[in-house]
């Protein structure tokens, strides 16, 4: 037989070490001389390990990594495993994931990091000392991460540590779900299942669809002044009244990010919400008095009316709700708890066609939609066409009436008002 029908036939039960992240994570060490074998082919003496044995000894150093970040952070208990925490149902029944809180960074850190950065930027090449200023600069991120986290959190959750994409995969901020919420049964089932469904879409569609929903609750919020002035005195409490407050003036700052939204939302610049928007940025412009960008004093002449549009509209451009996919896991949209609040609906600023969205599916998961609907007869005609003729096919039935998929929802009202708190905390 030839060499490699040999190696295969001999290594079956083994992986290669060369080039295996798992063996290079875990360490020769690990492994006693029965477990590992050189490869006779090889002039470079590369070998092989037993695959159960280097998954055993995975798993036993993810644990010792999570003991140690448990005793070191303050947790309550910590978990290694295989796999992220995700939401399959299994997980979903077992664990919640709190929403990672804001990383706050103190004055001296702060200005440390800037320090770091214009050292970092000066540097043409990589060298040992861009490689020395990278890891400071990492460091002191995940340590305002941690510290984020607070002593009664870290007392009431755990850490768990986990192997993903050929990294380590760290979860901070898991709870053990109690007996008292097998009450939330029925509700958890119907938002696990939506869960499981954007985990099922890709992540560039799921860039595009939350831009478009940034862009389209910032509208809708624009029209509210009411609740944007509210939105904006409880963003600016949280600094006054809770931690990562300075003895400086006026330590706000806005983020437009109008730019990226219509980049990547598939509407543009020509959609509903950021043309309501443009609108209105024009008619406030002209508002402006001459000379205010060089002298805040112009600003006294306004009249209450116009201070309160400018507040609500720079409030709505502030909005940023775009998710993002690690570990595997989807993030939770800040914007869920505001739509609830404002009263926001989708389509009223968004309508799904073939171009914008239904082209962007598998053509089960257009399927899908027209069943969730209640388009049963149009689904079970979708199954008999092909992808392209589906997503039109899509487009038409659903142009009249008010579908938007269960990941583009807030979810139904929940009674954890900390939850709530949460998530409107992340909107601003």
């Amino acid at each position: 037989p030839e060499v490699q029908t040999i190696r295969r036939l001999v290594t079956e039960s083994e992986v290669a070490v060369a080039g295996n992240s798992k063996f290079r994570f875990v360490g020769a060490d690990a492994f006693s001389p029965d477990e590992l074998r050189t490869d006779l082919f090889s002039d470079d003496g590369d070998g092989y390990v037993d695959r159960v044995a280097l998954d055993a000894a995975l798993l036993e150093k993810l644990q010792a990594v999570a003991e140690h970040l448990r005793e070191a952070e303050g947790w309550e208990w910590c978990a290694g495993r295989m796999e992220p925490v995700g939401e399959c149902r299994e997980d979903a029944g077992t664990y919640r994931c709190l929403p990672e809180p804001e990383a706050v960074l103190t004055e001296a850190e702060d200005e440390r990091l800037n320090e770091l950065m214009t050292r970092y930027d000066a540097l043409e090449n990589q060298c040992e000392e861009s490689d020395l200023l990278e890891a400071e600069m990492k460091l002191m991120r995940c340590m305002a991460k941690v510290r984020a986290w607070t002593p009664e959190i870290r007392a009431g959750s755990g850490v768990v540590v986990s192997w993903r994409y050929g990294n380590v995969c760290v979860q901070r901020g898991v709870q053990l779900r109690s007996e008292d919420d097998a009450t939330d049964d029925a509700d958890r089932t119907e938002q696990v299942q939506e869960k499981a469904s954007v985990e099922e879409i890709s992540l560039p569609l799921l860039t595009k669809m939350s831009s478009e929903r940034t862009l389209a609750v910032q509208a809708a919020l624009m029209q509210q002044p009411d609740k944007s002035l509210a939105l904006l005195a409880w963003t600016l409490c949280l600094n006054v009244f809770g931690s990562g407050a300075y003895s400086k003036p006026a330590q706000i700052s806005l983020e437009c990010e109008h730019y990226s939204l219509t980049s990547d939302a598939p509407s543009g610049k020509e959609g509903a919400a950021f043309m309501a928007l443009m609108a209105e940025k024009s008619r406030l412009a002209a508002l402006l008095p001459e000379g205010w960008s060089r002298d805040m004093t112009t600003f006294l002449s306004l009249s209450q009316e116009v201070l309160l549009s400018l507040l609500s509209f720079c409030t709505a451009c502030s909005l940023n709700g775009v998710q993002t996919r690690e570990c595997g896991h989807t993030s939770r949209s800040p914007l869920d708890s505001l739509e609830s609040a404002i009263g926001f609906h989708m389509r009223d600023w968004w309508q799904p066609t073939k171009a914008n969205f239904f082209g962007h599916l598998k053509k089960p998961q257009i399927i899908a939609a027209l069943n969730e609907a209640g388009l049963s007869g149009a689904a079970r005609d979708a199954e008999k066409m092909k992808k392209g003729d589906a997503a039109e096919h899509a487009e038409h039935h659903m142009k009249d009436n008010r579908w938007v998929p269960g990941w583009m929802c807030a979810p139904h009202p929940q009674t954890d008002a900390t939850e709530r708190t949460d998530n409107l905390a992340d909107a601003a």
